[in-house]
């Protein structure tokens, strides 16, 4: 029995380290790091979404705030696309990318955080 309860408190303790460290562990925005630092935009995409919102402003702003996009991989004349590191899991086999799209007037419309 009691490694049973050794076993089931070993699995609660990974899991807890791992949802810490894959959801918890964000860091706050900065437009001078994510323009330098584009391997850790994934670690800030929460913060600039929830401190600046996306829907709605235009798209000179986000792209002052976010610097030059990366068009070539989901190339499209309506959205602009930001890599952000490796996909957030345990096993990193995938980009991470933000792509954000416009309406005619250039206000964004809709934004989606994608792996490839």
């Amino acid at each position: 029995m009691n490694k049973k309860i050794f076993v089931a408190i070993t699995l609660v303790g990974i899991v807890a380290i791992a949802a810490y460290f894959l959801f918890f562990n964000q860091d706050k925005f900065s437009s001078e790091r994510w323009k330098n630092e584009p391997k850790e935009r994934g670690e800030m995409v929460d913060d600039f979404i929830s401190t600046y919102g996306i829907i709605g402003m235009d798209k000179a702003e986000i792209m002052e705030l976010l610097g030059e996009p990366e068009n070539v991989y989901f190339e499209d004349p309506k959205n602009i696309v930001y890599y952000l590191g490796d996909e957030p899991s345990m096993i990193k086999i995938d980009s991470y990318w933000l792509i954000i799209w416009f309406n005619e007037d250039n206000e964004a419309v809709d934004y989606e955080l994608k792996t490839d």
